[in-house]
């Protein structure tokens, strides 16, 4: 099965997004567009300290702010684009593991069949890794 592609405009609207959600209770330490093998599609990770608050159990009032910055940035991302992550996920300790940025910064960082910590990725693409020393 080819590999669906992750095109310049999710890029772009994703780090609307992501300077869009500093401004608010999810300020994400660790964004990441992540190509999961078995449905042939990406997602767009959120992950943080704020973040963890909602998980489990409250993860609709996240999404209920990310749906409503989407609204605001007229983005063409949908909700069903964003999974949210703990911290404490193992996909979560390799990307950290991999690239370091700032608090505030944006890459775009592309890593491609590769191995860290024994988690296999396909494909990402991390767009801020600000959770090591926290």
């Amino acid at each position: 099965m080819a590999e669906k592609a992750l095109v310049d405009s999710q890029l772009i609207d994703s780090q609307a997004l992501l300077r869009s959600l500093d401004e608010t209770v999810l300020k994400p330490a660790l964004v990441a567009w992540y190509y999961y093998d078995d449905i042939d599609d990406w997602r767009l990770i959120l992950c943080g300290k704020d973040i963890d608050a909602f998980l489990p159990g409250k993860e609709a009032l996240a999404y209920k702010t990310v749906a409503e910055q989407l609204t605001t940035l007229n983005s063409g991302l949908l909700v069903s684009d964003v999974k949210f992550l703990s911290t404490k996920a193992p996909l979560i300790s390799a990307l950290g593991f991999i690239i370091g940025t700032g608090p505030n910064d944006i890459s775009n960082a592309h890593l491609s069949n590769t191995t860290f910590n024994g988690i296999f990725i396909k494909d990402a693409v991390i767009l801020r890794s600000a959770l090591r020393g926290k």
